[in-house]
């Protein structure tokens, strides 16, 4: 599943919902996060866990798939331990 179509994922949409339900004066800015993963096992293990959109296709993958898509993620991330940074759209508006 791509997140893209969920609420808030894209730039300006947060604006959008904001002025739908009446606010004024809406502000829209992105923070940043950075978390520091010490081995994969420890970034891998949250998608196990069923959340989200990652989660949910990693739930639903079957094992040999999920072997695979484990494999090719380890691949792609840099050497433990890593830094990876992500952004969030925060929105405030008045009632």
């Amino acid at each position: 599943m791509v997140e893209a179509p969920l609420a808030g994922a894209r730039e300006g949409h947060l604006s959008e919902l904001f002025g739908d339900a009446g606010l004024t004066s809406v502000e829209e800015t992105s923070i940043e996060a950075t978390v520091r993963f010490e081995t994969f096992d420890e970034w891998w293990e949250p998608f196990t866990f069923g959340v989200g959109p990652a989660g949910a296709y990693a739930k639903s993958r079957d094992e040999e798939t999920l072997k695979r898509l484990r494999a090719q993620c380890e691949e792609l991330l840099p050497a433990a331990p890593f830094t990876l940074s992500t952004w969030a759209w925060a929105a405030r508006g008045m009632a």
